[in-house]
């Protein structure tokens, strides 16, 4: 299975085909539940599901949460690379910065609303 970052370890099983495109793989990629695809019809397939910003495996309906695609085949295609990464990143643990972040823009908030109660509201 892939990493986090969009490369694989193996290649799809000779003989296969995408199941999506019922042809031979195009820029093969893996799902983390382990099923192979072509990187442009998984792709294709997660837009029918950005309501959700998630997508389930067309196969076995698990969710997705990663992706890893072939570097050495797709380094011409970097607009593929990078909606994988984006779609990967959507399942990523925030950096501690971003949860600092987070926190003090709830805290501020918090602050606001407070000195508008104290000097807005009458008694």
């Amino acid at each position: 299975m892939g990493n986090q970052f969009g490369g694989f370890r193996q290649l799809p099983p000779p003989g296969t085909i995408c199941p999506i495109c019922l042809s031979t793989f195009i820029v093969p990629c893996q799902t983390n539940c382990g099923h192979w695809f072509c990187a442009e019809c998984i792709l294709r397939w997660s837009e029918t599901s950005r309501i959700m910003k998630t997508m389930n495996c067309p196969k076995c309906l698990a969710l997705i949460t990663s992706i890893a695609v072939d570097n050495s085949a797709s380094r011409r295609f970097t607009a593929i690379n990078i909606r994988i990464w984006s779609y990967n990143a959507t399942f990523e643990e925030p950096s501690v910065l971003t949860r600092l972040r987070r926190f003090w823009l709830i805290s501020l908030i918090l602050v606001v609303i407070t000195l508008w109660m104290v000097f807005h509201i009458p008694l």
